[in-house]
């Protein structure tokens, strides 16, 4: 018999790169069945897909959560991307960018403009979308909300990010090597408000192993112990010095710690053996208080001879006063921009200052930029260029633009007034929203027999602090000091001082000989407190005579120059011209100065107007402005028949003033800066028609040297 053998049955058994196929193939077709599945099922509920959602999400990103103002914000998506097996019929993954709207600082959302760019890399596409710069001006935080599309379904994705929370400035931003240089600091939170306990850690690499390290734990980046919110200040908020060893270019990193967070921004310098031209920004804000007006120069030092101009580019909404040297300021060719220009001749290896003063809008938050400064050499009439005025050489005299962050205002205001009690001064918070909040509020003083007859109240620019002068029927002057709080309302007030009842500011019992010949203000460069009273008009022969006023000083720790403030001739008393009778005391402070401008109106046979300036550390410039004002004898003794002002650009001061009734003329005389009182000039005549003068009031057009007068004659009708 034959034996009849058995087939053996054979096993396929998988190699290694069968396996791997097998595994590729899941992995890819995996996720793209996955979603033709998930699609069809949400299809039916009307849901994105899990799948698609999430790759939208994956698509988009931004380079950085924190943006200088410098720098653009840009934003890329993955608008397609070819799947490994596309060869064989599996579609790319698409997507579309339908919009892209912003929500800024102040929750104001808006539509975008913006620049697009697209390119590829490897298997995807990528389109970068930046942002419009003019939409960026307010810094804080922002909310970027892009709606994206892919396979028929929308999704909206979210990304924050900050823009100008952090300033950073170099005084010199083009130097040599071993000079030290100061860089300057300015921290902002999310609604652009001042920090002035941010932690921050300063990197720096250059050249080499050229590195340095700043932090304020360590005390090496400084403190400016002036640092408030909505104060003036010169000063950077925090700073600390640099010495670069070597040439080159250095990098800093900047990391701030806050309570709302950590951000945390580059920026640059550069060191060269020998620039054309040394220059540093000696004084300069980096952050400041919009209300107030800013003194600014650089100091500037060439190589080499130079005679040509030299160009300083700022807001086009600036106002700009006061420029040395003769500059000029001229609308650039950017409608953003203007541009100060000044013609120059240096020799070599001089040093020469320029600066001018300027007043940002009293918007806020803002973010601006100055610079960077640049100059255009001209050619000698010989010059193979042409003749002279013909740019031979441009240069750039910095290599970066300065920071400045405009402080966050809050319009938070007081409304001061008496009542019937004699011990009690009340007041009412005005908010935001122009309604009185928290009901009304007392403070106690010191009782006396007389009533709350005049109230100034000012605040101060470089803490937070308010100076209030009640002036009593009997004559009595109390200084009172409110400190913290002012924006919430818990001030804290005390007494400063007080004088003692004056008989040259006495109207007990007759109301229309009550005058305000007191005024308060502040000096806006160093933030001191000025007051200025009169003395007593009857006790002629005494230390209290009838010819003078008297001052007192206020720096936020000391009164001065006599600490009592008490009057006493030889310290702080201001000789007047007359013996008459004070009876108004006007105070107009100069911006971005300590100079102050006073006029005073003296009730004597001829009813004068004299007008002084506070230099800062001296009243000066005394003039008898007229000693004929013949005015209505109420309204001259309040002293309303005249008013004082600056001329915003030029910085000249002004004092108008009503003459008599028989001329109807409204005069002025006029101060330049750094020269004498001018003669005596008609302004304009009045209506003739037998009436006086009851009032005059002075108004300074912020953007120019012109002036606006308003008056107020007394007769059978009241004529303005």
């Amino acid at each position: 018999m034959k034996r009849i053998r058995k087939k053996r049955r054979k096993h396929f058994l998988p190699t290694w790169p069968f396996i791997m196929a097998v595994l590729v193939l899941a992995f890819v077709f995996t996720p793209f069945l996955h979603k033709v599945i998930s699609t069809a099922q949400s299809q039916e509920v009307n849901t994105i897909p899990w799948a698609i959602a999430r790759d939208i999400d994956r698509s988009l990103s931004m380079p950085q959560a924190d943006f200088h103002i410098g720098e653009i914000p840009t934003v890329t998506v993955a608008l397609s991307e070819k799947p490994l097996l596309s060869f064989l019929g599996i579609p790319a993954d698409t997507r579309q960018v339908t919009s892209i709207e912003l929500i800024n600082p102040l929750g104001e959302e808006r539509s975008l403009e913006f620049a697009f760019s697209e390119q590829r890399k490897g298997r995807k596409t990528y389109g970068e979308f930046s942002i419009d710069p003019s939409v960026l001006s307010t810094p804080g935080h922002y909310v970027l909300q892009v709606d994206l599309e892919q396979n028929g379904y929308s999704k909206m994705i979210e990304k924050d990010f900050s823009w100008g929370v952090l300033a950073v400035n170099v005084r010199r931003s083009v130097t040599r090597p071993n000079i030290p240089n100061e860089i300057g600091l300015a921290v902002l939170d999310d609604e652009g408000h001042t920090l002035c306990d941010a932690d921050l850690t300063v990197t720096i690499r250059g050249p080499g192993k050229d590195r340095y390290r700043a932090t304020t734990n360590s005390g090496s980046v400084h403190r400016n112990p002036s640092c408030a919110d909505k104060t003036f200040t010169m000063e950077p908020d925090y700073s600390f010095d640099f010495t670069p060893r070597a040439a080159g270019t250095y990098s800093m990193r900047v990391v701030a710690e806050t309570a709302n967070g950590q951000h945390e921004i580059t920026d640059s310098f550069f060191v060269q053996e020998n620039p054309d031209f040394d220059v540093e920004r000696t004084v300069f804000p980096t952050r400041i208080y919009p209300p107030e007006a800013y003194p600014v120069s650089f100091s500037i030092k060439p190589a080499n001879d130079f005679s040509g101009t030299v160009v300083e580019t700022v807001p086009a909404d600036f106002s700009i006063s006061e420029i040395s040297d003769g500059g000029v300021s001229q609308v650039a060719s950017d409608p953003e921009e203007e541009n100060i220009i000044w013609e120059v001749d240096w020799q070599a290896g001089e040093t020469y200052t320029l600066g001018y003063t300027f007043d940002a809008p009293d918007v806020s938050p803002e973010f601006y930029t100055l610079g960077p400064l640049r100059a255009s050499q001209h050619v000698s009439p010989s010059g193979l260029l042409g003749a002279f005025g013909t740019p031979a050489r441009q240069f750039d005299l910095e290599a970066r633009q300065w920071q400045i962050a405009s402080d966050a205002v809050t319009p938070t205001g007081r409304l001061y007034y008496g009542d019937g009690t004699n011990s009690v001064l009340r007041f009412y918070n005005n908010t935001y929203d122009f309604g009185f909040a928290g009901g009304e509020q007392t403070y106690t003083h010191g009782a006396s027999g007389s009533l709350i007859r005049f109230i100034v109240a000012k605040p101060a620019i470089t803490r937070d602090e308010i100076m209030i002068g009640a002036l009593k029927a009997d004559g009595q002057l109390m200084v009172i000091k409110g400190v913290n709080g002012y924006d919430d309302g818990t001030t804290d007030y005390a007494t400063a001082w007080t004088t003692a009842a004056n008989n040259a500011m006495t109207c007990e019992g007759t109301e229309a000989d009550c005058t305000r010949a007191f005024d308060i203000t502040y000096e806006r460069l160093s933030g001191r407190a000025m007051v200025v009273y009169a003395g007593d008009s009857q006790d002629a022969g005494t230390v209290i005579d009838d010819s003078k006023l008297f001052y007192c000083y206020y720096d936020g720790t000391n009164w001065g120059p006599v600490s009592n403030c008490a009057p006493t001739t030889g310290t702080n008393d201001i000789s007047l011209s007359s013996a008459g009778r004070p009876t108004h005391v006007s105070l107009k402070p100069k911006g971005g100065s300590n100079e102050i401008l006073m006029g005073v109106g003296i009730d004597a046979t001829t009813h004068e107007v004299e007008a002084y300036r506070w230099t800062g550390s001296a009243w000066t410039d005394q003039v008898v402005a007229t000693d004929t004002t013949d005015s209505i004898t109420n309204a001259n003794n309040q002293g309303s028949a005249f008013d004082i002002e600056w001329e915003s650009n030029s910085g000249d001061a002004l004092v108008a003033y009503a003459t008599t009734a028989s001329s109807s003329e409204i005069k002025y005389k006029l101060l330049p800066s750094g020269g004498s009182w001018g003669s005596e000039t008609g302004a304009f005549d009045l209506v003739a028609d037998a009436s006086v003068t009851a009032w005059v009031n002075v108004e300074a057009d912020p953007q120019s040297d012109r002036i606006a007068i308003a008056t107020n004659q007394h007769s059978t009708i009241n004529d303005f």
